[in-house]
C-alpha cells in the first residue's frame, strides 16, 4: 500500500469470497481494490466528492452489496457485482 500511496493511510479492509481485498483510504481515490495477483484499481474515483476525507468501516450486506461509512458520516453502498463476503467466523451470510 505504501508504495502506491506513500502519504495516505488505510482506514478499513475487507475481503470478498474470491480473495479480492478492498481498502478504504483517506486518499482522494477512496476505495482501492487489490486483486490476488497484487494488481490494483480505483473504479469509484469519479465519486471522490462523496468520500469526504476517508472511507472506513466496511460491512457486507446480503448478495453483492458492500457498505461503507465516510469520515463525514455518510453511508455509501457499493454494488460489487458477482462478489460476496469472504466467510467470517460467526457470520450467517
Amino acid at each position: 500500500f505504501a508504495a502506491a500511496y506513500p502519504t495516505n493511510i488505510p482506514l478499513a479492509i475487507t475481503f470478498s469470497s474470491d480473495g479480492v481485498l478492498y481498502i478504504g483510504t483517506d486518499s482522494p481515490d477512496g476505495l482501492v481494490i487489490v486483486e490476488p495477483d497484487k494488481s490494483y484499481s480505483v473504479p469509484y474515483k469519479s465519486y471522490n466528492a462523496s468520500f469526504g476525507t476517508g472511507l472506513g468501516i466496511f460491512a457486507w450486506g446480503s448478495a453483492d452489496n458492500l457498505y461503507c461509512s465516510t469520515s463525514n458520516g455518510i453511508l455509501l453502498k457499493f454494488m460489487i457485482r458477482g462478489k460476496t463476503s469472504a466467510p467470517y467466523y460467526g457470520s450467517t451470510l
